[in-house]
């Protein structure tokens, strides 16, 4: 999923700092650390389900992206009385291959897995609602030319707004849609430049700007804002930790670490355009 490329390997770095000292309080939590589960589990309303991956922690300091995978549980949702099993999908990554299973908004859900014949982790959340009054400044963004210095000769920019409330929080995923569309800038002025950020923070405010330096490619793009739950806003916001604290990270997975989050995303749609 979109919404959640940049988040998985921040999180598992955030939790593992956890299996050193904090886990020992949770009654239901492994004693070896080798054997902790880190589970980055989402839920998107109207969405398939197939974005849950599982790994173990990794030492302090260390890439997270070289945690090892867990391929060998059995992972199962609940929704009221219904069970939906998941399917292993290969690098610890698991997934809902039925049709039957559809996520709404407002509804509880659980989460559990299970290794070597006995449940040890388990978690709960509820999906959000979805965003209202989301909306679009223009459904055109065009994009000028680039001065001497590699720098655009005018600052077009699009705003999407949508409603917010005094306990709201959201993200905006921006993605273009044509694999095979064309870049704005020039091969030598597009290495200068970190590209385009697809996911943004969690955000109480109700717009977000998005300007030329922040696309890389022209034809039609999507806009997704969703509806953050305050599990995944909490997390976020303790993404930073060094071996002088190690205090237990923001969890609601009960017997591991890492979130079990559920957001609700409405679309808009826009071209990106050379200007004439």
């Amino acid at each position: 999923m979109i919404a959640s490329l940049k988040a998985r390997d921040w999180i598992t770095s955030v939790v593992c700092v956890a299996a050193l000292s904090a886990c020992a309080s949770d009654p239901v939590a492994p004693t070896d650390s080798d054997d902790l589960m880190v589970v980055v589990a989402y839920l998107f309303v109207g969405e398939a389900v197939d974005d849950i991956h599982i790994s173990k922690t990794v030492p302090l300091g260390e890439d997270p992206t070289t945690a090892e995978p867990v391929d060998d549980a059995t992972v199962r949702l609940m929704h009221g009385t219904d069970v939906f099993t998941l399917t292993p999908a290969g690098d610890g990554r698991y997934r809902y291959d039925g049709v039957d299973l559809v996520v709404g908004p407002g509804e509880e859900w659980g989460l559990s897995i299970e290794r070597n014949g006995s449940v040890v982790v388990t978690a709960s959340t509820v999906t959000p609602a979805a965003p209202t009054g989301v909306a679009l400044s223009g459904d055109v963004f065009e994009v000028s030319g680039f001065g001497r210095r590699g720098g655009p000769q005018t600052n077009n920019e699009l705003e999407i707004t949508w409603d917010i409330g005094t306990e709201d929080y959201h993200y905006v995923v921006i993605e273009g849609l044509d694999p095979n569309a064309e870049f704005i800038l020039p091969d030598a002025f597009r290495a200068n430049f970190g590209g385009f950020r697809l996911v943004t923070q969690p955000t109480q405010n109700g717009f977000f700007r998005v300007r030329q330096f922040a696309l890389e490619v022209l034809g039609p793009h999507r806009a997704v804002v969703y509806r953050v739950n305050q599990e995944y806003v909490d997390l976020f916001e303790n993404q930073t930790q060094d071996s002088r604290d190690l205090n237990e990270p923001p969890s609601n997975i009960h017997g591991g670490l890492g979130i079990f989050s559920a957001f609700n995303g409405v679309e808009v749609g826009f071209d990106v355009v050379r200007a004439s």
